[in-house]
């Protein structure tokens, strides 16, 4: 947004968030340590730092400029990060969440292919179809279970059950 505004707010919080993540990889690289979340101290700044940025956001997108033609997407933004900051900063909370969503945005991929590819399904069935099959593919892919077998298994009408999913997760672990 800064390439639009020309804001400063943007790159200070582009900052913090990499830092943030970048203590927070440091802290699970160490496996001396069994660390699932930053100390209170850390929370305390991170917070205090983020409401500091936002309120640089809210007072350089009121400031009158000559043109700004996304001073009202900007405030839209602004107010989003204001009311979910919680869910923004939730990753820093809790370790065991992901600080990114690059597994989500990898697995609509392959449906964000196949429409640009055919441009739609034929009906509503198929894609019914279609996100069954992806499904049971990368719940398959995700436990380590061979997609082959899983698919040969699929087509002989004995598919994995979660229950043997699960099992199968905990052999391997």
């Amino acid at each position: 947004m800064k390439n639009n505004t020309n804001h400063e707010w943007n790159d200070d919080l582009i900052e913090l968030l990499s830092q943030t993540n970048k203590d927070r990889n440091t802290l699970l690289q160490d496996k001396k340590k069994e660390i699932n979340k930053f100390d209170e101290k850390y929370l305390m700044q991170l917070d205090r730092r983020y409401d500091e940025i936002i309120k640089k956001a809210k007072e350089q997108n009121k400031a009158p400029i000559d043109v700004n033609y996304f001073k009202d997407e900007e405030k839209r933004f602004i107010d989003d990060l204001i009311k979910y900051k919680r869910n923004y900063l939730l990753w820093a909370y809790d370790f065991s969440l992901p600080s990114t969503n690059n597994n989500s945005e990898r697995n609509i991929r392959p449906i964000k292919s196949k429409l640009k590819i055919s441009g739609q399904f034929q009906n509503i069935n198929y894609v019914q179809y279609y996100a069954n099959i992806r499904s049971y593919i990368e719940t398959c892919k995700k436990n380590d279970i061979n997609i082959i077998e899983a698919c040969v298994r699929l087509m002989s009408d004995n598919p994995y059950t979660l229950e043997e999913i699960l099992a199968f997760k905990k052999d391997s672990e």
